[in-house]
């Protein structure tokens, strides 16, 4: 599981930005605090997912499903 250690918007998306680097496996969703997110496109940003929320998830755990 990846922590998130700094966010920021973009419109009604959350991009966070993650303390080591995504996993190689196969997933299609996010799981945050027993919530599953979408996953949002991301290009050229290191450690960085997106999701469609308004919420703050600083400091919280990333789970890969």
């Amino acid at each position: 599981m990846c922590k998130v250690i700094s966010e920021f918007r973009v419109k009604n998306y959350a991009v966070l930005k993650l303390d080591e680097d995504k996993p190689l496996k196969k997933y299609s969703k996010y799981l945050i605090d027993g919530l599953e997110y979408e996953i949002v496109p991301v290009y050229d940003s290191p450690r960085c997912i997106a999701i469609e929320s308004n919420d703050s998830f600083l400091n919280k755990e990333i789970k890969f499903i």
